[in-house]
């Protein structure tokens, strides 16, 4: 999706999370993480490198891509 404002982008992540949610792809407690809400199933892209995650021999690299398997709300774990 391509967006020409932030107003518009922000309109287009709405729909698509909804979409998402109602063909049961994301779904489970919503856990809040800065200015987004993440929930199982969905998919995020680390937007800089950060050497201070390890990920398998690495690390997280700008552009990696990741799906979150669990997340757990207010509270838990």
């Amino acid at each position: 999706m391509m967006a020409r404002t932030r107003a518009d982008r922000r309109r287009l992540e709405r729909a698509g999370r909804a979409a998402q949610a109602a063909e049961g792809r994301i779904g489970g407690p919503v856990n809040r993480l800065g200015e987004r809400d993440w929930q199982a199933g969905d998919l995020l892209r680390a937007r800089r490198n950060e050497r201070r995650i390890a990920v398998g021999d690495g690390h997280v690299r700008n552009g990696d891509r990741y799906r979150v398997l669990d997340a757990q709300g207010p509270g838990g774990g």
